[in-house]
């Protein structure tokens, strides 16, 4: 709570000291510490999202401004912008124009190696997403959104508009079952997930049997793969 902008004293070295790096600190190499003491795992499944604890009961918490500083090696303040506007210079850094983007998320066969190159820049999406109030809107619409200023579509509005192409119609029997099973999934966990082969394993698509079952229902491997390809080509088709 910063009533009166008092942490920009953070910033001045005057009031708050130069900047102290640590001996054998490594930028590239994050560590996990544990409180169980030395020698223990880090645990496998960190959470994904950060959480923020108030000791107080009925007490609402609102984050209402957040900033990134980027310091160069001397330990100088290079600039300090918003959350937002840091994200859309890292995202226009990379992809010079929203066809460029689009361009790119449809031909990266795992769309979570795009997650992956702006978690590495500190960009944690799952983490604005929350915090801007769009959760339920799949990664690709608020990069476009932040980016390139972008109406976003929720996943359900995506997975509707996938109903109404009449997509699903090149497929009939179980195979098509599979896969509007598989829009519901995306609706819910969104487009990582259900590029997961994994995910078979669990429900709904037990009840088609196996995975390897199930592959069988669109020729093989090969073909639930090309089947999930145009999936996901059909819920990023523009217009």
């Amino acid at each position: 709570m910063d009533f009166r902008n008092v942490t920009r004293l953070f910033a001045d070295p005057d009031w708050d000291g130069p900047i102290e790096i640590a001996d054998g600190f490594d930028p590239d190499h994050e560590t996990t510490s544990s409180s169980d003491g030395p020698g223990n795992d880090p645990p496998s499944d960190p959470p994904s999202t950060k959480k923020y604890v108030v000791p107080a009961k009925d007490c609402e918490v609102h984050i209402c401004g957040t900033w990134v500083s980027i310091y160069d090696s001397e330990g100088r303040l290079l600039t300090q912008e918003s959350m937002i506007d840091y994200t859309r210079v890292n995202v226009l850094g990379k992809y010079a124009s929203l066809n460029n983007f689009i361009h790119r998320w449809t031909a990266e066969e795992k769309k979570e190696a795009i997650r992956g190159l702006l978690m590495e820049q500190g960009i944690d999406l799952d983490l604005m997403k929350a915090e801007e109030g769009m959760s339920d809107v799949d990664d690709f619409d608020f990069i476009c959104h932040v980016a390139f200023d972008q109406k976003p579509l929720t996943r359900r509005e995506r997975a509707e508009n996938v109903k109404k192409r009449d997509f699903l119609s090149r497929y009939g029997g179980v195979a098509r079952e599979v896969l509007e099973a598989l829009l519901e999934k995306y609706k819910n966990v969104g487009i990582y997930e259900i590029e997961k082969t994994a995910l078979l394993q669990l429900d709904p698509f037990r009840r088609f049997g196996s995975p390897m079952r199930i592959a069988g229902y669109f020729g093989g491997k090969e073909g639930y793969l090309k089947a999930v390809r145009e999936l996901e080509k059909e819920l990023y088709k523009v217009g």
